[in-house]
């Protein structure tokens, strides 16, 4: 993966772990359903989700961390 993005190469990674999301990416989007929900940097979408079902599965993430 690195090396694909050493040379700029564009990836479509699919995850669940969420910390790797964060750090790998320049942009993450969120789906619920099937559906596309949220589309926002990386940093955004974590520091302040817009939708309110990305607010609610960060919510629960930081509750289990807790």
């Amino acid at each position: 993966m690195k090396d694909l993005d050493a040379e700029g190469m564009t990836q479509i990674i699919v995850t669940h772990h969420m910390r790797f999301a964060r750090n790998a990416s320049d942009y993450i989007v969120f789906m619920d359903g099937g559906e596309i929900v949220e589309l926002a940097d990386g940093d955004i979408l974590f520091e302040s989700p817009q939708n309110k079902r990305t607010k609610d599965f960060l919510r629960h993430l930081t509750e289990d961390v807790a």
